[in-house]
């Protein structure tokens, strides 16, 4: 045991003399004193760091006031006005995630204000016009509520006990006005009008802006080694890593430094301390026509058309950059070109700060049908029920619109370095927090436009500079709608309806990566293989004895000419062997691009006219090139079915079933909408059902008021009677779904890279129906699975890794230039059954006055509802297949109202 970790550095004198005898003073104040002082083992090393559990508060405070007036200023003119406020304050212990106060220290406020004004003109008995306008604002700022240090830390082995989170927030205008008529010319019911939509998103955020120092000591000349410990009977490799972070940690040691700067003001460049500002200015304006037709008394058609303007997305200051496109048609070629420059944003669509072109061609055409058959006698009759019995119903539209625009394009315009929050990090520092923390110098300013192999230099993307682009002749999707059904009436209060619904669109938004790493067309993958062979065979992949294979694309020592090297001047040798071990040759494509000594001789600003020795990417000017583009699909088909009851004699019910499959290339749930291929010549392997799809969907709602009391079918009596039997009430709803799909991956960079294989499937030599038939609930070493047990290692994971197997094992790693063989999508998770229930009394003392008791049960059967905690189960997870949480069990609350 070491009592004293930093006079145990110092005895080795040296540079270890440089080490403070005692704790920092800085880090006692601001680290060790603010850590708790009680703790337990559900977090730490269980000898010299421990866990620390407690509540934080997470208040919340809600104020709303509504008013309205409506004013009749003649027979022909009334006006209304309503007006909403709404304020609501949240603390935020998701968002100030490190502190140990009691109190989070980050605050959300949300303040809504709406106010909506309308005028409405009757020119005639057949011709009403309404117009209507209104402004909806919001202020929701993350608020910072403790004072902002200096500089922040980051710390090894233990949480930060400062409140690291920097305050951000957005403020936003929505304007509404819109214009709409009826008029009645004989059968026809004609609606037209018009809308405009204004919005003005005013977003900022100190993200990073406060530098962060790393408390480290490796490669500082005063990192401990197995040596140092040699009198004390050696060291493992995971004590030696505490050691040194308690080093660091209590000397106050640190290796580097960083800080992000924003641009408030071209002119003047990056500057400290500003906070990021992005105005965003979009609008929406349409005008329609409709005509509803009653042909005959039980035949309607409903025919209309809508025109949408959707003028491009802009950002007010201009503080963007784009890759500049002069042919939009042809989009990739100048995506791909070596000479590629960036630009301010504007320059491709034509317009002042706006980073797509106007979308003006979007009409929107809607169609409808409803026919109620009238057949007094015959199969007619009985199939339909008569006249006013039954009504066929179908119907197709087309709609525009794309609600999360402003962030997924925002997503892709920071990505560009020269005008967006760029960091900088002082790097193999050997510092001392006591002494002078160094000033991290803003970046230079390159004025537009910029070069992408200015994003290639050393510092910036270290041969892999991200280029994000956004396609100028970008588009609103359309959603093609349509259904069709059958409603029929039985008992004169129960109606049953059933109907298809389906929609589709061809043209949503999404990202993708045009720039993909290529291991396949240029020797690559196949050398890897060789090189693998010799590393299974020997232990050494350049080996040379009988049974080894020649190497034509890695060689010891450094790169040339078609050529990678490995070790000296190369790439290190155990990263090299660890990839070739792991199976992953497009990862280990990525570590010769993406590096800081440039090991494929990618060019740079430094050097524009290196040519790579081999080609690993179709552009070397940069890494990911990612465009933002209309090229997501999805498919929606439903059966439905419904009953329901009108209230009559105490009884209302209403239950529907849905039968549902929703198929589609991109699921769209991630705000950015980056969703790239695993494969850009394969973009089949991502068809597969949305992660939001349920198959099976059942509701049931109901109230029945039970037939006893004065009025009513049973002890049809006053007074105590009344008062005993009467005015009971129980009510309800129930609902059943099928869990959400689950795919299982392996995300290993086998055929691209791993930042690309999120979705990457693995292998098994079982059908889809056997996995599915491995489903289920299973509870083995007090553990709850989705999946049967007896498929996961004694590891916890469904693969002990690549190459190695297990008995049961159903799943394994894909093999190296390869993907896995089963489909996305497959299996469902957990099922859901809830029921919620209520009874209530209803006592009546005179007409005015009456006392309501509730009893309500949520949950009532207290069934156990597991939450599906991933949908995409990694199979080398050590929880594979681990259900780790559940909804809520049954609560119960009592209610009394009194009412007069």
């Amino acid at each position: 045991m070491i009592p004293n970790i930093l006079t145990f550095a110092r005895s080795f004198g040296g540079n270890f003399l440089t080490i403070p005898a005692v704790v920092d003073p800085i880090i006692q104040s601001r680290v060790i004193s603010l850590l708790p002082a009680s703790s337990n083992f559900t977090g730490g090393d269980g000898l010299n760091t421990a866990g620390y559990r407690f509540l934080r508060r997470s208040d919340q405070t809600r104020d709303q006031y509504s008013s309205r007036f409506d004013v009749d200023l003649s027979e022909n003119d009334s006006i209304l006005g309503v007006y909403n406020y709404n304020k609501e304050s949240n603390l935020r212990p998701d968002a100030d995630t490190t502190a140990f106060t009691v109190i989070p220290q980050v605050n959300q406020l949300s303040v809504n204000k709406q106010l909506t004004l309308a005028w409405r003109h009757v020119f005639s008995s057949n011709f009403v016009n309404e117009f209507r306008g209104g402004i909806f604002t919001s202020e929701v700022p993350f608020d910072k509520t403790d004072a902002t240090p200096a500089y922040y830390f980051a710390l090894p082995l233990v949480t930060n006990p400062e409140n690291t989170f920097l305050s951000q927030g957005r403020n936003t205008k929505a304007f509404n006005f819109q214009s709409n008529a009826d008029y009645i010319w004989k059968s026809h019911t004609i609606r037209f009008g018009g809308q405009a939509q204004i919005f003005r998103v005013n977003a900022y955020n100190d993200a990073a802006i406060v530098p962060t120092v790393s408390l480290s000591n490796t490669n500082t000349g005063v990192a401990l080694a197995t040596t140092n410990f040699a009198g004390l009977g050696g060291i493992s490799t995971g004590q030696l890593g505490s050691s040194n972070g308690m080093l660091a940690l209590f000397g106050g040691v640190f290796n580097s430094v960083a800080q992000s700067f924003n641009i408030a003001d071209v002119s003047r460049g990056f500057e400290a301390g500003v906070r990021q500002y992005q105005p965003f200015r979009n609008e929406n304006h349409a005008v329609y026509l409709s005509d509803r037709w009653a042909v005959t008394r039980n035949l309607t058609l409903s025919l209309g058309m809508r025109y949408e303007l959707f003028p491009g997305l802009r950002i007010n200051n201009g503080l963007a950059l784009e890759p500049l496109i002069p042919d939009a048609a042809n989009m990739n070629s100048s995506l791909l070109s070596l000479s590629g420059t960036s630009g301010v944003v504007g320059t491709n669509s034509g317009r002042k700060n706006a980073y797509y072109k106007t979308d003006y061609n979007n009409l929107a055409p809607n169609l409808g049908i409803s026919w109620s058959p009238s057949y007094e006698k015959g199969l007619g009759k009985f199939l339909f029920g008569g006249a006013g019995k039954s009504v066929l119903r179908g119907g197709y539209s087309q709609i525009y619109g794309n609600d999360s625009i402003i962030t997924s394009i925002n997503n892709a315009a920071v990505g560009n370095p020269g005008l967006a929050r760029t960091a900088v990090s002082l790097l193999n520092l050997n510092g001392r927090v006591s002494t002078a923390i160094p000033t991290v110098a803003p970046p230079t300013f390159i004025t537009p436009p910029r070069t992408w192999l200015q994003n290639n230099a050393v510092g910036v993307g270290n041969f892999f500079g991200t280029v994000f682009a956004i396609d100028p002749e970008l588009k609103s999707p359309r959603v093609d709608q349509y259904s069709f059904g059958f409603q029929r009436e039985f008992f004169g209060n129960t109606a049953f309806e059933a109907r298809y619904v389906g929609s589709r669109s061809g043209n949503l938004v999404r990202g993708i990566d045009i720039n993909q790493v290529d291991i396949m067309n240029n020797g690559f993958f196949a050398d890897f293989e060789r090189a693998r062979a010799n590393f299974a065979l020997t232990g050494n992949a350049f080996c040379a004895i009988a049974g080894c294979q020649a190497l034509t694309i890695f060689q010891s020592g450094a790169g040339s000419a078609g050529r990678l090297g490995v070790g000296t001047g190369g790439l290190a040798l155990a990263t090299f062997n660890s990839n070739l071990q792991n199976g992953t040759p497009a990862d280990l494509a990525l570590s010769y691009i993406n590096n800081t000594t440039n090991l494929n001789n990618h060019p740079s600003s430094a050097n524009p006219t290196l040519v790579p020795f081999v080609r690993l990417l179709p552009n070397p000017a940069a890494g990911a090139i990612d465009v933002m583009l209309n090229d997501a699909n999805y498919r929606y088909n439903s059966l439905q079915l419904e009953i329901r009851r009108r209230f009559t004699s105490g009884l209302y019910f209403q239950a529907n079933y849905t039968f549902s499959k929703n198929l589609t290339n991109a699921v769209g749930t991630s705000q950015a909408l980056f969703e790239p291929y695993l494969d850009n010549n394969r973009k089949e392997l991502y068809n597969s059902r949305a992660d939001y799809d349920q198959t099976h969907v059942f509701n049931f709602n109901g109230v029945y008021q039970m037939p006893f009391g004065k009025g009513k079918m049973f002890i049809n009596k006053g007074g105590i009677a009344d008062k005993v039997f009467g005015g009971w009430e129980v009510s309800g709803l129930m609902q059943w779904t099928s869990g959400a799909p689950i795919t299982f991956v392996d995300t290993r960079g086998t055929y691209n890279r791993s930042g690309r294989s999120a979705r990457q499937t693995p292998y098994s030599s079982l059908t889809n129906d056997e996995i599915r038939a491995l489903m289920g609930t299973f509870e083995l070493n007090n553990n709850i699975y989705w999946i049967n047990p007896s498929i996961i290692s004694a590891q916890g994971a469904a693969s002990n890794g690549f190459g190695t197997s297990f008995a049961g094992q159903v799943f394994s790693n894909v093999n190296p230039g390869q993907t896995g063989n089963i489909g996305r999508a497959i299996v469902n998770g957990p099922k859901y059954l809830n029921v919620n229930a209520a009874l209530l009394k209803n006592i009546r003392f005179t007409e005015s006055i009456r006392v309501q008791i509730r009893a309500e049960a949520f949950n009532l059967l207290n069934n156990v509802n597991f939450v599906q905690n991933t949908t995409l189960p990694n199979i080398n997870s050590s929880s594979f297949g681990q259900i780790t949480g559940e909804y809520g069990p049954r609560t119960m609350q009592f209610a009394a109202r009194f009412e007069f």
